[in-house]
């Protein structure tokens, strides 16, 4: 257990610490900026325009912050030596790996809560009061999924270097952006076996299930919520599990 704190502690600290995280925050207030200038275009939908805007700031932001920062964990640490000597303490590897993405967790969700602090003054300042429920779903969903693609990241990163780790990271996140897009169309155009292999990937693979409005939350009742919690539970765990059952098979450093 010592070990496993340690890990977590080590890699929030370096992530809290490096150059990605304080831009990233002020990003997030320009965001709530830009969103407040943008929603007094149109008064009437004020609300909505505020929210659309910064939570695809916020999306976009997000996800490539745990890209970035996956991709790094590993790879600073075979640089640096640090996985070297972690190992030969000895730390079990799946331990490890496991330890690296919680500190990963970490530093994404106070990210995040940062990122939601400003967002949420951001309203107060506007006039427009706390968050309703729907909006905050739809915010902790966007979470979810930010976890969910810094675990891929780091599946990817357990046998990649770092910019094969980075390459495929976007290109398995803009696959799963695009999952439900195609197989609704492929489904409208009547494509019965094309459709199907793609439903089945959808199912699988859908980041748009992390990415929807609070309108819509509201439509779906707390039960969509409830399953997107769940989806990206299943999806953390599988890419966590492959990841640790293939760093333990292969050199810690290449």
């Amino acid at each position: 257990m010592k070990m496993l704190l340690s890990i977590v502690c080590g890699t929030f600290s370096s992530l809290r610490r490096g150059p990605v995280f304080l831009p990233v925050l002020f990003f997030g207030a320009l965001i709530s900026l830009f969103a407040s200038l943008a929603s007094s275009w149109g008064v009437a939908e004020f609300r909505k325009i505020l929210f659309d805007v910064g939570s695809f700031g916020f999306h976009i932001a997000g996800n490539i912050v745990a890209m970035v920062w996956a991709a790094q964990t590993l790879a600073v640490a075979r640089q640096d030596g640090t996985l070297e000597i972690q190992l030969a303490s000895p730390v079990p590897r799946p331990l490890w790996i496991t330890g690296r993405f919680l500190g990963l967790a970490l530093a994404i969700i106070v990210l995040g809560c940062s990122m939601l602090a400003i967002w949420q003054a951001s309203l107060l300042v506007t006039g427009f009061g706390w968050m309703t429920g729907a909006e905050l779903a739809a915010f902790t969903l966007q979470g979810v999924g930010w976890l969910v693609v810094a675990s891929m990241g780091l599946f990817f990163a357990s046998f990649c270097g770092l910019v094969t780790t980075l390459f495929s990271s976007i290109a398995v996140f803009l696959a799963g952006l695009l999952t439900e897009l195609v197989a609704e169309t492929i489904l409208s155009e009547g494509g019965a076996i094309l459709a199907k292999i793609f439903q089945w990937f959808k199912t699988f693979w859908n980041l748009q299930h992390f990415n929807r409005t609070p309108t819509f939350l509201e439509a779906h009742g707390s039960e969509y919520f409830l399953s997107g919690l769940a989806y990206g539970g299943f999806l953390i765990a599988f890419f966590l599990t492959a990841a640790s059952l293939i760093f333990s098979r292969r050199e810690a450093v290449f």
